[in-house]
């Protein structure tokens, strides 16, 4: 039942109304916030309700997701190579302390790139 879960509140509308006043944290058509602003709003949300060791994680997530999207000036340097290998270590770390998550497709998109060299 419900009576049986902690409950949080975070107070989102609070921020807006007391530290984001200004203009500047508000988009172009004054109604709706900047990504400043909800950049500032997620942090502080971050920093309240959401684990120390679930940040770290999400960053070690972040890195591998845009390492997908990085492109070498030369793909066949030993520095390419070593960002791989790289890579390719971390996702096997994250994957034994977090068996539970499938990481099958970072792996794959590594190990072809690394193999093509």
């Amino acid at each position: 039942s419900f009576a049986d879960r902690p409950c949080a509140y975070f107070p989102a509308y609070e921020l807006v109304m007391d530290e984001l006043r200004d203009y500047r944290y508000y988009a172009a058509d004054m109604l709706h916030l900047s990504d400043v602003a909800i950049d500032y709003i997620f942090e502080r949300f971050q920093s309240v309700l959401i684990s120390q060791e679930s940040m770290i994680f999400s960053k070690n997530i972040e890195k591998i997701q845009k390492s997908m999207h990085h492109r070498p000036f030369n793909s066949n340097s030993q520095e390419y190579i070593k960002f791989l290998e790289a890579t390719i270590q971390e996702i096997n770390r994250l994957a034994f302390n977090f068996p539970n998550l499938n990481f099958k497709d970072e792996l794959e998109f590594f190990e072809n790139k690394l193999s093509k060299i």
